[in-house]
């Protein structure tokens, strides 16, 4: 029995501890981060769609694409892949 006495904080589980102040506030500050690599990456797909219907035919047959594929491409919505 005296092997289990000394078992404190450092035997507990994470689900038995209470949440701190500082664990609620890295949790917050991921999700933060997460929001905003999502909008980085929506404005990058955005873009790469507004891109892809600049290019010319010349330059569509060079990368193997078509109207209809670009027409594709951009008709999408910035959150869908």
């Amino acid at each position: 029995m005296a092997q289990y006495q000394h078992c404190d904080a450092a035997c507990s589980t994470a689900a038995d501890r209470a949440p701190t102040p500082q664990s609620g506030l890295a949790v917050l500050q991921e999700a933060v981060l997460q929001g905003v690599y999502l909008l980085l990456k929506w404005q990058r797909r955005a873009r790469s769609r507004g891109e892809l219907a600049e290019l010319t035919d010349h330059q569509l047959r060079d990368v193997g694409l078509s109207r209809a594929d670009i027409a594709k491409e951009t008709n999408k919505p910035f959150w869908e892949e």
